[in-house]
């Protein structure tokens, strides 16, 4: 877990990050937290379990249910510690990309009114989102995907009677183009090429293109619209027209039948694919829109934006001795 502070006379509000689908906070992450910060809130970036610096195996465990008890961790821990009171835990906002939008979502259901707001990047909503790849995918890989995800959750509950199977791993993304590839993620060319950018060369936790293959089961029944109804939090949508992972059009479905007030959300809609979406989305006039909507709920006015003249922005690594959660590396 990590913490990005700035140096201010009083605790600011705080923005807690997680990354989508099988990635992890140094894959693009930071180029958006340190923005945040600039505009004068804390940020706090965590990995899930199995992934980059949090612990807990097996690796690459893809899995809504655990996810999402690591977003509630997080939270409560801001909660109830104020992080040693370095920021104001009664205003905290969410944000998640792709899968983690969906996450950031069903966490700000769970908390009502503890959370202030949610911005969603690309988000998750429903399983609609899943059965929109199966033409691309073709009926034979759809089965493949099936049947690989069964066995493997088969191998996990039998290794939990004490009879030792080693787990089945699918590539996390493969080219939408190539026929032969078994992957959760199938992706554009041009998705393709700019999946790398931001990433530094090596990765915390020795992460690979792959995850556990017993997430196709869960993730056909996680569906973060059902929770729509218990947000009372303002929420940010962004979604991208060409976006074949998490249609515009699934979002747009889900945030009409939720019934959110006019005055409760706001959508933001590019013409980008999905990973276009989250690395153009920093660009200065992509997250202005953001910016204000989280300066309004948070209640930062313009004079609160980053560190004063002369003072540097505080990068507290290993946030062990000030927001540790520890998550257990047991399943």
């Amino acid at each position: 877990m990590v913490c990005l502070l700035s140096i201010y006379c009083s605790p600011p509000p705080i923005l807690i990050m997680a990354h989508g689908m099988g990635a992890q906070k140094d894959i693009g992450l930071w180029m958006y937290a340190e923005k945040f910060v600039d505009a004068g809130m804390a940020v706090l970036m965590f990995d899930y379990r199995g992934f980059g610096g949090s612990e807990g195996l097996p690796r690459h465990w893809v899995s809504p249910r655990r996810h999402l008890e690591d977003w509630a961790a997080v939270v409560k821990h801001v909660q109830s510690t104020n992080l040693d009171g370095q920021v104001d835990g009664s205003r905290i906002a969410l944000w998640g990309v792709s899968y983690a939008g969906g996450h950031a979502l069903v966490t700000a259901a769970r908390f009502g009114r503890n959370i202030t707001a949610v911005v969603a990047n690309e988000p998750y909503v429903s399983p609609a989102a899943v059965f929109a790849t199966f033409s691309s995918r073709g009926f034979g890989r759809t089965f493949r995907l099936l049947a690989v995800g069964t066995s493997d959750e088969f191998r996990r509950l039998i290794s939990k009677l004490g009879i030792p199977m080693d787990p089945i791993y699918l590539r996390l993304v493969a080219p939408i183009t190539d026929p032969k590839a078994l992957a959760l993620l199938p992706l554009q060319e041009s998705e393709m090429a700019i999946r790398n950018v931001h990433a530094p060369p090596k990765r915390q936790g020795g992460w690979q293109n792959k995850v556990l293959a017993r997430v196709v089961l869960e993730a056909v029944g996680y569906n973060p619209s059902r929770h729509f109804h218990k947000i009372t939090a303002p929420v940010f949508f962004r979604i991208a027209s060409k976006d074949h992972l998490c249609p515009a059009s699934v979002v747009r479905v889900a945030v009409q039948k939720a019934g959110f007030k006019d005055t409760q959300y706001v959508i933001q809609e590019r013409n980008v694919t999905h990973l276009e979406a989250h690395s153009t989305g920093v660009k200065e006039q992509e997250i202005k829109p953001v910016m204000k909507f989280l300066r309004e709920h948070l209640g930062l006015g313009e004079g609160d934006a980053g560190a004063s003249e002369g003072q540097e922005s505080l990068s507290i690594e290993g946030a062990e001795k000030l927001a540790e959660t520890q998550f257990s590396s047991t399943e």
